[in-house]
């Protein structure tokens, strides 16, 4: 097996091999340090990121600097401060978070000046500075009061309803600290008006909360026990607290929620010891339009969160629980805590036998809540081989979405005896474990990866076509790229990329792989465009793109497709109908694909756009519709009313009326090659049908057969005594004469007159079951017709 890391390098010159080459890096184990410092250097070099910033191909730049660490990007600072304003906005936004890290001080003077410019008439992108709050972390101090305060009064300028501002403010809400009293609550004041519900509202306060206390976890909790989202209780974390905190009432307070009068006086004493709870006292009594916007019982749980706040330790140096004590704190129903570091560090004091039994033994308590995920976590960061079986039944069918993605990211950082442990099992293991534990396998990578995609690769693929092509990514070897090359028939973009990827770094080359490469940058190219429309706010799409499910032989594969037909209701037998007619990429069969969760994904975003383009007045996206269809009399849904159709001839095979009535709505739905199949069946029972006749030719046509459509039409004429009609249809004769006049000139049959409706008119012909004209009085077929 190749060294992927080595061969790789000097081939990173297209954007299939670029994006690849992230996405390694990005799946690598986060405790990997020394391999992604070694990609870095190797891949992602000084000279590569100067040409790139030279060509000014600001795609690529945008992945690198969302990608990489900050400190990779640590000698471009001055030229990342040059190139800031004249970049895209996505760009210079993500260089935000580089500069904080690497020259605060510069980015904001480099903020300065682009204030400036807008002060002097230049355009306000809000959306250039989504990432200041970044600039919380870099120690921020009133020195820089005056600048933020200018940037919030130019947001506060702004239209109440501009789309914009709305989602800045929470941003600016978290530099709290860094603003006057009079802007910070400015702020809040209008950051409250824009809520429109109770999570917008949530995220405020949140906000708010970290912008002055730094963290956010006491609000947190306060919200979950009122939802009795979490059992949490305060008394457990004594450790977190300061001596003097009354745990026992803020426990009440917690179960039954106080007036907001009965808490405001421990805000008021503990103030005068915290400058944070000083500043939401304030907010909260001198502004009478935040009072107003903040119900009795939103406040008072916004003061029992900030004197929890104010009561808690800010250090943990002098921390001496024991063993057990710590475990139980670092299973607390908390979302990354910040004292999470401090608690970690004191554990690895203790014996490891003892630490992993105590770990061990106390997550089946707490794996329903946020507790389980910090201590699988631990056990990730402290990376020994004895969690591996826990952390694999924590990631079963029956555990939270939670635990199961903690729990991966553990089973990676432990890494090889992870990966050897799955691979051992895996036919054992149930389909959760298998989804969450691919990745593992994959991103460890490795020979054993390799024997492991090599050896399962007919289930694999079966399962899940993207998995395996990152599997084999993941893992460079030449028997992977000879098991995939066959699967190129399918033209799929995901096998396409990976077989070239896999090809350029085992150094195979071919037509096939050519035509690959070829076909896998189109579609790269043409994600790239969608990507790039929709920002600018063209909603429309080239194409709708949908992950189908084969019922024949299972295959899953993507789809271009000219539409999907919706029910009206969602109790629907058959809710989705593909608007178009292609084989199955794996078998080659025409079947009724379904469509997978992802298509369905697909699906519900696109008509979001739709629904966007429509408030935008522009032209909606045409791709999903409903339809409806007549059978026997009856309005059906068209999904219902195919299924119904396809049913009856399968009881009925000589019924031409219900094979004409198929044949047409499978024409109608863009399924020509089917349509024909049905009208054939219909015209052989009934030969002297011409509307069946007339259908036919049309689907013909749709299935670019012209000359066989026009003959059928040339015969008819032949034949124009023998008419008859399966179904009485008006203006039959001017569709007739239409498709017959379309064809002659598309053929280029200039050696044939030009057909009028007029000379369509045939003599009025007598049913079996009409009376006899003879005057007899007896049916027609029991009288001159025998």
């Amino acid at each position: 097996m190749i060294d992927p890391i080595l061969n790789a390098k000097e081939k990173l010159d297209d954007p299939l091999m670029l994006e690849w080459a992230l996405r390694y890096y990005k799946d690598l184990p986060e405790n990997n340090r020394e391999e992604k410092a070694h990609i870095e250097s190797s891949w992602f070099h000084d000279l590569f990121i100067a040409q790139l910033i030279e060509r000014n191909e600001t795609e690529t730049l945008l992945r690198l600097f969302n990608t990489l660490p900050a400190q990779h990007f640590s000698s471009f600072t001055n030229l990342i401060i040059k190139r800031w304003l004249e970049w895209p906005t996505s760009l210079a936004n993500a260089t935000i978070q580089i500069l904080a890290v690497n020259a605060p001080k510069e980015l904001l003077h480099l903020l300065e000046s682009y204030l400036n410019k807008v002060e002097q008439g230049a355009p306000f992108e809000i959306e250039r500075l989504l990432s200041i709050y970044e600039l919380s972390e870099t120690g921020i101090d009133t020195s820089y009061q005056p600048l933020l305060n200018r940037l919030c009064q130019k947001v506060l300028l702004l239209p109440k309803i501009h789309f914009g501002r709305m989602f800045f403010l929470p941003s600016l809400l978290r530099l709290g600290n860094g603003l006057s009293f009079d802007m910070h609550a400015s702020l809040l004041e209008a950051a409250l008006q824009s809520c429109e519900d109770n999570d917008r509202r949530r995220s405020v306060l949140i906000a708010l909360i970290q912008g002055v206390f730094g963290h956010k976890e006491y609000l947190d909790i306060v919200f979950d026990r009122s939802e009795k989202q979490s059992e949490q209780h305060l008394e457990s974390l004594v450790y977190l607290f300061q001596e003097e905190t009354p745990l026992t009432q803020l426990d009440q307070w917690l179960d039954s929620p106080p007036a907001f009068s009965e808490v405001i006086p421990m805000l008021e004493k503990i103030s005068y010891q915290s400058s944070g709870c000083k500043r939401i006292l304030s907010l909260l009594k001198d502004s009478s339009r935040i009072k107003r916007q903040l119900p009795d019982a939103i406040r008072s749980q916004l003061v029992v969160a900030t004197c929890i706040h104010g009561f808690a330790r800010t250090t943990f140096e002098n921390l001496a629980p024991d063993l057990k004590e710590t475990v139980d704190l670092l299973s607390g129903d908390f979302l990354k805590p910040h004292w999470y570091p401090a608690l970690l560090a004191h554990l690895r004091t203790y014996d490891q036998q003892d630490i992993t039994t105590a770990l061990i033994s106390r997550l089946p308590y707490v794996r329903h809540t946020y507790g389980g995920v910090q201590l699988a976590e631990v056990m990730g960061d402290l990376a020994w081989a004895e969690f591996v079986p826990c952390l694999i039944d924590s990631i079963t069918q029956d555990q939270g979405d939670y635990l199961c993605e903690a729990s991966q990211t553990a089973l990676k950082k432990i890494g090889i005896s992870a990966q050897a442990a799955l691979i051992e099992f895996w036919d054992q293991l149930d389909w959760s474990q298998q989804i969450f534990g691919l990745p593992v396998i994959s991103d460890i990578g490795g020979k054993a990866a390799a024997d492991f995609a090599y050896e399962h690769f007919d289930t694999l693929m079966a399962d899940n076509v993207e998995f395996y092509c990152k599997l084999a990514l993941a893992a460079p070897d030449k028997r992977l790229l000879d098991r995939l090359k066959p699967e190129l028939r399918r033209q799929q973009p995901l096998i396409d990329c990976a077989c070239y990827i896999l090809a350029r770094l085992l150094d195979q080359d071919d037509d096939e792989i050519q035509a690959a490469k070829k076909r896998a940058i189109a579609d790269l190219t043409r994600q790239a465009r969608n990507r790039k429309s929709f920002e600018s706010g063209d909603l429309s799409n080239d194409s709708l793109y949908l992950e189908l499910h084969c019922p024949s032989c299972n295959g899953v594969n993507q789809y271009a497709v000219k539409g999907v037909i919706i029910g009206k209701n969602q109790d629907e037998k058959i809710p989705h109908l593909i608007n178009d007619e292609f084989p199955c990429a794996s078998c080659g069969q025409y079947v009724e694909f379904e469509l997978t969760s992802s298509a369905l994904t697909s699906l519900t975003a696109e008509m979001l756009m739709m629904k966007a383009a429509h408030e935008n007045e522009q032209q909606p996206s045409t791709r999903i519709t409903t339809m409806s269809c007549q059978v026997d009399g009856h309005t059906l849904p068209a999904a219902t009313a195919l299924e119904k159709l396809r049913e009856h001839v399968a009881k009925s095979p000589n019924d031409a009326s219900a094979w004409f009535q198929l044949g047409k709505i499978l024409a109608y739905i863009n399924r020509p090659k089917a349509g024909i199949q049905a009208l054939s069946q219909a015209l052989q029972l009934e030969p002297a049908a011409i509307d069946v006749k007339l259908m036919l030719a049309n689907a013909l046509v749709l299935n670019d057969a012209n000359e066989e459509a026009f003959q059928i039409l040339t015969d008819a004429l032949n034949q124009l005594a023998d008419w008859e009609f399966l179904v009485p249809q008006s203006n039959f004769g001017q569709d007739f004469a239409k498709l017959y006049n379309q064809l002659r000139r598309s053929l280029g049959r200039d050696d044939l007159p030009a057909l009028h409706p007029s000379s369509l008119k045939t003599p009025q012909k007598t049913g079996r079951n009409d009376p006899c004209p003879c005057g007899s009085g007896k049916k027609f077929k029991k009288c001159c017709g025998r």
